[in-house]
C-alpha cells in the first residue's frame, strides 16, 4: 500500500472488515487450490538449496528472479533441514483477494511463479512456517517466504504485502522463475522437481493444534509500505554441514542453531494521548565474522495512522541499512516517504541494516499520528 492516502486506507480497513475471506475451509482452499501465507526475506545467503558459491554469495539469479523460502511440508515433509526434496519445485501463486491485516496487500494481482530455494523453518518463525501437519497461527499449513532484494526488489515491485495466495505446482521457467539451466549449478538436486509440474504438493494440517489467530503483526518476509510482514526468513544454509541462522535466517547442519536477539522499545507521541504508539523491534537474522544482518519491525500498537516516526540508533559506524534515512544528527534515523502512513495494528518490516563488529541499540525516540 505505498504512497496511499490515510483516508484509503480506513476505507480499505473497512472493506476488509466486511468482506467474507476467499480461503475457506481445513486444510484453507479458493477456487478447489490451497491457500497459504506469504512474507518476504533477504539474507544475502545461498540458502538450503545451495544455490550460490559460498554461503554469503547466492547465484546472481537470486537477486532479481522468483525464489523462496518454503514451510518444512513444501521443503521436505520427512524435516530434512538441507538439500530438501523440495528443492527446485515451482508453484504458481496468486493472490485471492484475503488481507491478514486489512487494506490492499497485493496491487498485482496476476499469478506468478517462484521456486523453492531454501527453507523456512519453524524455530524462529512461529508465526508463519509451521511443521508438517500444523497449521501456523493464521490458519494456514503452508508458508512461502519471499527472496527479495535488499527487502525493496521484485516483492516490493509487485505491491506484495504479505498477501493470501493459493497455490499450485508448474514447471519453471515462467512467471518469473528461474530456468532449470539456472538450478542446475545450485549443490542440491533440482532437475527432476524443476521439469516437473507435478503435483500441487499440498500441505495440510489441523488448526487444532495451533489454536486461534494471532493479533495482526503485518513476513516474506517477508513480507513494503505499511507493510504487513511477520519475522519471514528461511533458513540459509551452506554446505550439507554449513552454518545457517534462523528466524529469518536459520543455519542448518543437521540441526539447527538460532541466534537472535530482540529489542522491544515504545514511544508515545501527542502527551496525554494513547492514540498514538509504536514498538521497535529488531531481531539477528545472520552473523558472519566482523558483523550481521539485522531485521527491524516496527507495530502501530495505538488507534490513529502513524504518519512520522524517528529512530536512535547507538552506533552507526560501519551500519548499511535500507529503508531508513539519516535525520540530522548521524545516529537519528527516520522511515522512507513512501513508509506513511502505518495503519493502527500494521508492522512495517521493510528495514533492516547490516553492522560491524557492534550490533546497534535501537530506540524510538518521536512518533507523530
Amino acid at each position: 500500500m505505498r504512497r496511499i492516502l490515510s483516508t484509503i486506507a480506513v476505507f480499505s480497513l473497512f472493506i476488509a472488515a466486511s468482506t467474507a475471506a476467499q480461503c475457506t475451509g481445513n486444510p484453507p482452499k479458493y477456487n478447489g487450490l490451497p491457500c497459504a501465507t506469504t512474507t518476504r526475506y533477504w539474507d544475502g545467503q545461498k540458502g538450503a538449496c545451495g544455490c550460490g558459491t559460498t554461503d554469503q554469495n547466492p547465484f546472481s539469479w537470486q537477486w532479481t528472479s522468483h525464489t523462496a523460502a518454503a514451510s518444512q511440508a513444501l521443503f521436505d515433509p520427512s524435516g530434512s533441514t538441507w538439500c530438501g526434496s523440495g528443492c527446485g519445485a515451482c508453484y504458481e501463486l496468486t493472490p485471492t483477494g484475503d488481507c491478514l491485516y486489512g487494506g490492499t496487500c497485493a496491487t498485482n494481482t496476476a499469478p506468478i511463479t517462484v521456486m523453492v530455494t531454501n527453507r523456512c523453518p519453524y524455530q524462529g518463525n512461529e508465526e508463519w512456517c509451521p511443521n508438517p501437519g500444523n497449521v501456523n497461527p493464521h490458519g494456514y499449513p503452508a508458508h512461502f517466504d519471499l527472496m527479495d532484494f535488499n527487502m525493496a526488489g521484485w516483492v516490493d515491485s509487485l505491491g506484495w504485502n504479505n498477501p493470501i495466495v493459493t497455490y499450485r505446482r508448474v514447471a519453471c521457467g515462467g512467471g518469473g522463475s528461474p530456468t532449470c539451466d539456472q538450478a542446475a549449478n545450485c549443490q542440491c538436486a533440482t532437475s527432476d522437481n524443476c521439469r516437473s509440474g507435478g503435483s500441487t504438493g499440498t500441505a495440510t494440517g489441523s488448526s487444532s493444534t495451533t489454536g486461534a489467530v494471532t493479533v495482526p503483526s503485518t513476513s516474506s518476509s517477508n513480507t513494503g509500505s505499511s507493510s504487513s510482514s511477520g519475522s519471514s526468513s528461511g533458513s540459509s544454509s551452506g554446505s550439507s554441514n554449513s552454518n545457517t541462522n534462523s528466524n529469518t535466517n536459520s543455519n542448518t547442519n543437521t540441526n539447527t542453531n538460532t541466534n537472535s536477539n530482540t529489542n522491544s522499545n515504545s514511544a508515545g507521541g501527542n502527551p496525554g494521548s494513547v492514540a498514538c504508539g509504536a514498538t521497535l523491534q529488531s531481531t539477528v537474522a545472520s552473523t558472519w565474522i566482523g558483523g550481521g544482518l539485522v531485521n527491524v519491525a516496527i507495530r502501530n500498537t495505538g488507534t490513529h495512522p502513524i504518519t512520522a516516526l524517528t529512530i536512535k540508533m547507538d552506533v552507526t559506524p560501519g551500519v548499511s541499512a535500507w529503508n531508513l534515512q539519516q535525520q540530522g544528527s548521524s545516529n537519528t534515523w527516520g522511515l522512507m516517504s513512501w513508509a506513511y502512513p502505518i495503519p493502527p495494528g500494521n508492522v512495517f518490516t521493510s528495514i533492516g541494516y547490516t553492522y560491524t563488529n557492534t550490533v546497534p541499540t535501537l530506540t524510538i525516540t518521536s512518533i507523530s499520528c
